[in-house]
């Protein structure tokens, strides 16, 4: 997803500019927590948030002939285990949204000249050196892994009691299979697929 305003086509369009990008990394979902780092000499505050200096860089971004965004590669630094700390906290930071804003030095008090785009994290490797980043548009449903659980002819993948299960009566255990849900008369909330011909796991 792409927003450029009326102010930064302006600049762009100016003489001479200095571009500086600025990253937004989400790390956490649940606690709505970001990253933010700038590719410059120093940090930079925009629209009220510091963007701390750090090894970070992209390839072009570019849209094909359809108009979509191909993938992105974000590179960025790994030296000092920062960023590993995040990838091995967050489950490789898989899926996390990710803001590559490009804003001009002589505007950046004007915190309406930017331009943006938005990403998720498609997947992610790290090295001692530094970490990658494959991003893809938001809106890429063809990267998206469904169903998003799996499931089993004859086990129930449900937390006992919990949301899927729904079970509420006094027994204290359950060992997921099929004939225990029978025993315990919630098989109405069974999680796993009898109709699936074998045994295979499918996913």
């Amino acid at each position: 997803m792409k927003t450029m305003v009326t102010s930064f086509k302006t600049r762009k369009n100016a003489e001479e500019v200095r571009p500086i990008f600025l990253y937004e990394i989400q790390y956490d979902k649940v606690g709505n927590q970001w990253l933010y780092y700038c590719n410059w000499p120093e940090n930079i505050v925009f629209d009220g948030i510091t963007y701390t200096r750090f090894p970070i860089t992209h390839n072009r971004i570019s849209e094909n002939l359809a108009g979509k965004v191909d993938k992105v590669n974000l590179r960025i630094g790994n030296a000092d285990r920062q960023i590993q700390y995040y990838l091995e906290n967050w489950s490789g930071l898989r899926d996390a949204e990710v803001r590559i804003k490009m804003v001009w030095q002589e505007e950046i008090n004007d915190p309406t000249c930017f331009d943006e785009n938005v990403f998720a994290i498609a997947d992610s490797t790290s090295g001692d050196e530094e970490a990658m980043f494959v991003l893809a548009s938001k809106m890429d449903v063809l990267d998206i892994r469904l169903p998003r659980r799996k499931y089993y002819r004859t086990y129930c993948t449900f937390i006992f009691k919990g949301e899927g299960c729904a079970y509420s009566g006094a027994e204290a255990t359950c060992n997921h299979t099929l004939q225990r849900c029978i025993e315990i008369g919630n098989v109405h909330r069974f999680g796993g697929c009898p109709a699936i011909p074998e045994k295979t796991v499918y996913i």
